[in-house]
């Protein structure tokens, strides 16, 4: 809820008055009332009703917004952008996300800081979906690419917005989960995506399962780091050729390796019990098509709802490196493990 007091209420009073402002004053009941109606629409996945609310936050707000409600029209921006994601409107989302940086990329405040770097995020996101739905560019004779060997810029040039705003450091961005759902919406051919968002990045949680992995998987985890943060290798191939090399490059080519767990790719899926930081899972991707995928386990984000930090490689013609996110792991279907013989 957003709490202000009468003194800051005067002061504003006194700031409009000054510059000659002929504007009513935002209501704080209202806006409060209007939020505490999207969260019970969020609650229910009903989010199209929800967008107009946000869209009354804003309009309470004024424009140009205060200086004291920054943090509320940031956070407005930023779930209208959720909440046509959820609809599966790629575009509605991508131009309300930008709006964030657009607008309140400059400031310092540590919750509005927070809101820009969740859109800088999200607008990244939306590129690769957008990328991904489209298919890999053809190379340079017009056929499809083989992996990463070609491609458009990254798109993770969108995160550093227009300079003013915070920047994501490679490979750690913040924690956000995208799940795909269907949803009787005609965008992206009604495909949704819900956000969750977790506190933190993914450099704590790679620390610690760097400490807690055993030696094996600690050289994995290590290697697959070096690769992604340091050296910024980019491999021709699938997220299965990138993987390997890192296994390979850590001192596990093929003959050390152990498959400690496999199902069928349909299920019964895997108990997630037997996963330890550095083995290689083969999962359902639900955050894109309930593809099929593989990456390196890191560590939990949320262990109850199965939500892991992975080490993940795009892939499909981007010419990126492999970087850190989670990945809900409620469909694994094999697990190999690096062996020392």
């Amino acid at each position: 809820m957003i709490r202000r007091g009468p003194a800051l209420l005067l002061a504003t009073l006194a700031g409009a008055a000054a510059f000659g402002a002929p504007r009513s004053m935002p209501s704080l009941a209202k806006i409060n009332a209007l939020f505490d109606q999207t969260r019970n629409l969020e609650a229910r996945k009903n989010f199209a009703p929800a967008i107009p609310l946000y869209a009354a936050v804003l309009a309470e707000c004024g424009d140009p917004v205060p200086r004291h409600l920054w943090h509320v029209a940031a956070k407005a921006y930023a779930k209208t952008g959720d909440a046509k994601l959820a609809l599966g409107d790629l575009a509605g989302a991508q131009s309300a996300y930008r709006e964030v940086p657009a607008r309140l990329g400059s400031t310092a405040e540590t919750v509005v800081r927070q809101h820009v770097l969740h859109a800088q995020v999200l607008l990244a996101r939306v590129a690769e979906l957008t990328q991904m739905m489209a298919g890999p560019p053809p190379g340079p004779d017009g056929r499809a690419p083989v992996g990463g060997t070609t491609g458009g810029p990254a798109v993770t040039a969108s995160l550093t917005g227009s300079g003013t705003g915070p920047v994501v450091e490679t490979g750690h961005e913040p924690l956000v989960l995208l799940t795909e759902r269907r949803t009787g919406g005609t965008g992206a051919g009604g495909r949704g995506f819900e956000v969750q968002t977790f506190a933190g990045d993914g450099k704590g949680l790679e620390q610690a399962a760097e400490r807690k992995a055993d030696a094996d998987g600690k050289k994995v985890l290590e290697t697959g780091r070096d690769m992604a943060l340091v050296s910024k290798v980019i491999l021709p191939g699938s997220c299965w050729d990138y993987i390997d090399a890192v296994f390979t490059r850590a001192g596990f080519p093929e003959r050390r390796r152990k498959v400690v767990a496999k199902g069928p790719k349909a299920g019964p899926y895997l108990d997630t019990g037997v996963i330890r930081p550095g083995d290689w899972l083969y999962f359902r991707n639900h955050s894109f098509g309930n593809s099929e995928h593989s990456a390196v386990f890191v560590e939990w984000v949320n262990a109850p709802s199965r939500v892991a930090l992975m080490l993940s490689y795009p892939g499909q013609g981007r010419q990126e490196p492999a970087r850190y996110r989670p990945y809900e792991l409620t469909s694994v279907y094999s697990v190999t493990r690096p062996a020392s013989l």
